[in-house]
């Protein structure tokens, strides 16, 4: 008698069957969901819709909401790229100072091939 309730408990369950015609409208109905979310997704990433919202946002940073211009923000922003163009200056002359050093200031090095016995004794004069 157990193994009938057993029996009974690994049969699969009965689905519902359903008409091809409410498949298919199922179907139509997911396919026109779709095709609405990807026109969205593409319409979102546009480069116009993207230009936009970078529009917006900087000037949402730099206006308050009655469109007056924040200029306390203004004045950081050009504070920074003087900043920048100056830390950018002094470091490419700098730069340029550095490598036009190691030309000028080439010393005339020569190396002479010298017996290892006779490198000690060279060396022992330059106090090395």
């Amino acid at each position: 008698m157990a193994e009938q309730g057993t029996s009974t408990a690994n049969a699969p369950a009965k689905r519902a069957t359903r008409p091809p015609a409410e498949i298919e409208a199922e179907l139509v109905a997911t396919r026109e969901r779709l095709v609405g979310t990807i026109a969205e997704i593409e319409e979102y990433v546009s480069p116009k819709n993207v230009a936009g919202r970078g529009k917006r946002k900087l000037q949402a940073l730099y206006t308050d909401d009655a469109n007056n211009v924040r200029w306390d923000r203004v004045a950081m922003t050009a504070g920074a790229v003087v900043a920048s163009l100056i830390a950018l200056r002094v470091t490419s002359k700098t730069l340029r100072w550095a490598f036009a050093a190691d030309e000028r200031h080439q010393a005339q090095v020569v190396y002479l091939p010298v017996p290892r016995a006779q490198v000690g004794q060279l060396t022992a004069g330059l106090g090395a």
